[in-house]
């Protein structure tokens, strides 16, 4: 009788991504990482880069390992990726985003090892536009090599059904083994933990007469924080005095200066508060009376999971991909039309209006943000990691 296979009890696991930062990408991998660990799997981080104040707040339970590429491309670290993987000898290696999974198939079968990839796509692969922008050429060649090599992965990840179906239909992966394995969200203790610390803001008093709308979003094009900006007048002319309060870092001075000058015009200037990246936003959700998410394109963002969590109601884009998968549908949750400021103006007035809609958003939020705890998301990956064990390995064409 054949020994039981050690990897599928205790396989090791190990994760790729581009760069250990304050970035959700580097959050949402560390937390499933450690989640993993705890459980008694032996993981292993790899990353590109790292800046050092997010790496030292990784535990120790953790192994890391910054291949310290020269060049900032994941595609130049592919051969210090190669001798990682000679070294590490994982079992499954879970790669994050489209350049780090690319190079990942790559290394794997440059390194001859054993060692399962399985693929997880962030973002909606046909309508995301990556800032590092790239003309024709780049995107002509990149679609090229990802069709080849997503093809030599053993599994084709998205944190949201709609991310794989994209993949699947563009580039023809109908015999692709597929999961998807969504972004977590915080511990429910965690969450009442956070969303309790007390907030600075004079409009989050409690005092307030006035009702807040918060967003957590980098003020970004691709989030489209201008929706929300010209939906405010609206909302305002239906529900009174409602403040927009916007969480996330104003990387772009163009985009943030077209916004404000936007609020300016609409006669909200002094309605709108952007405060930045906060390292903990979740007193900002709970404290508000709605929240919301304009952007145009998502790949599964946990920022609408985390406001449920905390017991508001969400009004989310019905962008690709993520949000509709979230709010199950807008069964959770409100789904307007993207970019239609109007429409998102009446959702929102609604939920602030309207005492039994909120209450009942407020109930399946809670109940929704179940499925995308820390532990239910570390279980998936678990999952799929012992499901790649046992298969074979992928027999599609190789790259070139």
């Amino acid at each position: 009788m054949p020994a039981p296979d050690r990897r599928l009890a205790d396989p090791r696991i190990a994760m790729f991504i581009h760069r250990i930062d304050e970035r959700a990408i580097a959050g949402i991998v560390i937390r499933v990482c450690e989640w993993l660990a705890r459980e008694g799997v032996d993981v292993t981080l790899f990353a590109t880069a790292a800046d050092p104040r997010p790496r030292r707040g990784i535990s120790g339970d953790v192994r890391v390992d910054v291949l310290g590429s020269l060049v900032d491309r994941t595609t130049f670290a592919v051969p210090r990726l190669v001798r990682a993987l000679r070294r590490a000898r994982a079992d499954v290696l879970f790669a994050h985003g489209n350049g780090p999974n690319r190079a990942a198939v790559l290394a794997r079968e440059i390194s001859e090892v054993d060692t399962r990839v399985v693929t997880v796509d962030h973002n909606h692969y046909s309508t995301y536009i990556s800032p590092s922008g790239g003309g024709y050429s780049y995107r002509r060649l990149r679609n090229l090599l990802t069709g080849l090599l997503y093809a030599r992965a053993d599994c084709v990840a998205g944190v949201a059904p709609g991310i794989v179906e994209d993949l699947v239909g563009r580039f023809g992966g109908e015999a692709w083994e597929t999961r998807v394995l969504p972004d977590p969200g915080r511990d429910p203790e965690e969450i009442a933990r956070l969303s309790a610390e007390p907030l600075d803001h004079p409009w989050y008093r409690r005092d307030r007469e006035h009702r807040l709308v918060c967003s957590v979003a980098n003020v970004i094009p691709r989030k489209g924080v201008h929706v929300l900006v010209e939906a405010l007048p609206g909302i305002r002319e239906r529900a009174g005095d409602v403040r927009l309060v916007v969480v996330g870092r104003t990387d772009n001075p163009v985009y943030l200066d077209t916004v404000k000058r936007a609020a300016t015009e609409r006669g909200v200037g002094e309605s709108v508060s952007f405060v930045g990246f906060r390292e903990n936003p979740l007193p900002w959700m709970a404290g508000a009376d709605a929240f919301a998410l304009t952007s145009l394109n998502e790949g599964c963002p946990r920022v609408l999971s985390e406001a449920m969590a905390c017991g508001t109601p969400v009004v989310a884009a019905d962008c690709p991909t993520g949000p509709a998968f979230i709010l199950e549908e807008a069964r959770a949750g409100l789904l307007v039309p993207v970019a239609d400021a109007p429409a998102t103006a009446e959702a929102i007035a609604s939920v602030l209006l309207d005492d039994e809609l909120r209450e009942e958003l407020v109930r399946k939020g809670r109940e929704r943000a179940r499925h995308f705890t820390p532990r239910r998301v570390a279980e998936a990956y678990l999952d799929a990691a012992r499901h790649v064990v046992r298969g074979r390995r992928s027999t599609g064409p190789r790259p070139g």
